[in-house]
């Protein structure tokens, strides 16, 4: 039942003891008719027979009436308080509603992105990621501007070989080195090296951390080689990382996901 219709009774059953009230009070007056004899004894007698009864009469029905009243009020109050909490619990549900729906908006935004990225063939992105899956990227060395190019090739394959000797990782399992990109752009281009044994190069990958302790090869980062999509995705976790740690959070990222440095260092 609303609030409309509870109120609506409340206002029937207060018209239903007026009405009372009205059929008491002429009940009570009909004895006085039957005297007809102005200034009699008779009729003094009634009147004054009479009036007490009707001023207790009176008396009662107010009484009744006035506490009727105050127990609608009381009940209409005690349901509007009720009515005003409900809608109080229903605005604040609808502002929580609101902020989740604004962060699935980012999260779709976010999904509709990655989606436009991605290949037309999804075997063909598998395909790609399995090429690349041998490779790793190095960015931070130096590259030799001087000598034909098989020197500047044999100085790249020296340095990332005295690299991984550093990491004590196996060189002996690299099969090419070479640069990516146009030469002559000023900037010191990516070099790719591919192994022959893939667990020769995730232990390459798994001690690249050590080189921020050499001073030797602080400026030197390895990386895994990622197709486009995987790019993206890499990117999107660099922004979510560095927007975590700018509110204090204490986070890195781990397989494919930002976590708490807790839980990542649980697992090592």
């Amino acid at each position: 039942m609303s609030v409309i219709d509870f109120v609506l009774v409340l206002l029937f059953l207060f018209f239903v003891l007026l009405l009372i009230f009205l059929f008491c009070i002429s009940k009570v007056r009909e004895p006085s008719k039957i005297v007809t004899m102005p200034n009699s004894p008779n009729q003094r007698n009634t009147r004054s027979n009479s009036n007490p009864n009707l001023q207790i009469t009176l008396s009662d029905i107010k009484t009744l009436i006035e506490k009727s009243t105050q127990d609608m009020l009381e009940m209409v109050s005690e349901k509007m308080d009720k009515q005003t909490k409900l809608i109080d619990s229903l605005l604040q549900r609808l502002d929580e509603i609101t902020k989740e729906n604004k962060s699935l908006k980012k999260s779709y935004e976010s999904l509709e992105e990655r989606m436009a990225l991605l290949p037309s063939s999804i075997i063909g992105e598998v395909e790609d990621r399995q090429r690349r899956r041998g490779n790793v990227i190095i960015s931070g060395i130096p590259e030799k501007k001087t000598g034909d190019a098989d020197e500047r090739k044999r100085s790249d394959e020296e340095i990332v070989q005295g690299l991984m000797q550093d990491l004590s990782v196996n060189k002996e399992d690299i099969t090419k080195i070479h640069r990516i990109g146009k030469p002559g752009t000023g900037k010191d281009r990516l070099l790719k090296a591919t192994f022959r044994d893939h667990d020769t190069r995730q232990e390459l990958l798994r001690k690249a951390r050590q080189l921020r302790d050499m001073p030797a090869h602080r400026k030197t980062f390895i990386n895994p080689d990622l197709t486009l999509y995987q790019r993206h995705e890499r990117k999107a976790l660099n922004e979510e990382l560095k927007e975590r740690r700018g509110m204090g959070e204490n986070v890195v990222i781990w397989r494919g996901k930002v976590v708490e440095k807790k839980k990542f260092e649980n697992f090592h």
